[in-house]
């Protein structure tokens, strides 16, 4: 009877570390203790839908907070996830960014100085823009673990990064840029990083677009990579008539340079009335029954109500030439509107059908709004999501 024991005691604890060993392994490292490690799930070939489908993170909640995020790739029917990096980024926020190509994904994200918070080396005050490249194949990511290099790191010149996208192809990425100038004033700008065969310290372009009167709250490529949308707001001590207010935007590429920014729309243009924020846009093309067109995701808060409101927008009518609001012709440019959501991201960039969006209630639910249905359902428990095509 003892040995009997011994033996059921010993095959319990052999399989328990196992389990242990082969999750940490595909996580490279443990969760914080008093949490059990993820599912070593490293294959989602019983599966029927489609995968890699998107993108998601999940929060780690350790006893001082936030403890790092996981990084999932998910099928389509988000009832298989394969758990592909951890970041031990501590910071409240996390942008990330996901491109899938074939087999080959790609996936980027900002990470600020708080995660060197107490760090006490010349590293410590730096951004980083982080990238893990990987294969996926037969419904599985064949190269895990996955080892993530910098791409990008701030300097005396490019002293914040703030937010990031990258481009469908997955070769360039959007980022947001804070500069000191001479006189100590912040100077924001939009530049590019080219990515395509470069994995580690790639060169930050020139100034896309710049200036000091702006705040850069989101970024956005167009499905194409023609266009940079973004959020932004006129500094409150502006000397613009549209001091502290928030706008949407695009610049566009023409040839080798970019043009002036075009408005989308304006805080007070009868759209949003009394705007707290514009944040984070994302752009596709749908068909809105009437033939392809390009569409913006963004998500705002007003004065009254601080949680989030996503709006989806027409911007197929915006051209770069002209002046002005391009949606201030009123309501008929709003396709949809979803209540208590932020974080948007279109599930395909060049054929919509539904929008990926974090609960901002919760901000664990990530659900899905279905613009054919205007539907909207939980579709994972995580805190954010990006689509890959």
């Amino acid at each position: 009877m003892k040995f009997w024991k011994f033996a059921i005691t010993a095959s319990i604890i052999l399989i328990i570390s196992m389990d242990h060993v082969i999750a940490k392994s595909g996580k490279g490292g443990g969760k914080p203790g008093g949490e059990d490690p993820p599912p070593a799930i490293v294959s989602c070939a019983d599966k029927g839908s489609a995968f890699p489908a998107f993108a998601y993170t999940k929060l780690q909640q350790g006893r001082k907070g936030s403890s790092g995020y996981d990084f999932f790739l998910s099928n389509a029917d988000a009832d298989c996830a394969v758990l592909i990096h951890t970041s031990e980024y501590k910071g409240n926020d996390l942008e990330f960014s996901y491109s899938q190509n074939g087999n080959d994904g790609v996936l980027i994200w900002r990470q600020d100085n708080n995660e060197y918070a107490g760090r006490k080396d010349a590293d410590k005050n730096f951004d980083r823009i982080k990238m893990i490249r990987f294969q996926t194949s037969a419904k599985e990511v064949t190269s895990l673990p996955l080892t993530s290099t910098t791409v990008a790191v701030t300097t005396a010149d490019h002293n914040s990064f703030r937010y990031i996208d990258l481009s469908a192809d997955g070769n360039r990425i959007a980022v947001s840029v804070g500069n000191n100038d001479a006189g100590g004033n912040t100077i924001n700008s939009i530049r590019e990083i080219d990515v395509f065969g470069c994995s580690s310290n790639c060169a930050i372009s020139s100034a896309l677009y710049s200036h000091d009167e702006f705040l850069f709250l989101g970024l956005s490529y167009s499905s194409f990579g023609d266009r940079i949308y973004y959020s932004s707001k006129f500094r409150n001590s502006s000397t613009d008539v549209l001091a502290g207010q928030n706008y949407l935007a695009f610049i566009e590429k023409s040839g080798i340079s970019w043009t002036s920014p075009r408005y989308i729309t304006i805080e007070g243009n009868g759209l949003h009335g009394d705007v707290g924020y514009f944040r984070l846009p994302d752009v596709a093309i749908a068909d809105l029954g009437d033939g392809p067109t390009e569409v913006l995701a963004f998500g705002f808060s007003t004065a009254l109500v601080s949680t989030l409101t996503l709006q989806i927008i027409d911007v197929g009518t915006c051209s770069a030439i002209g002046s002005g609001d391009c949606l201030s012709s009123g309501e008929s440019s709003i396709v949809a509107t979803i209540a208590d959501g932020r974080k948007p991201s279109f599930d395909n960039k060049f054929s919509v059908n539904s929008v990926f969006y974090t609960e901002a209630s919760s901000n664990s639910n990530i659900k899905e709004y279905n613009l054919m249905t205007d539907n909207a359902a939980v579709l994972v428990s995580g805190f954010q999501a990006d689509s890959g095509y």
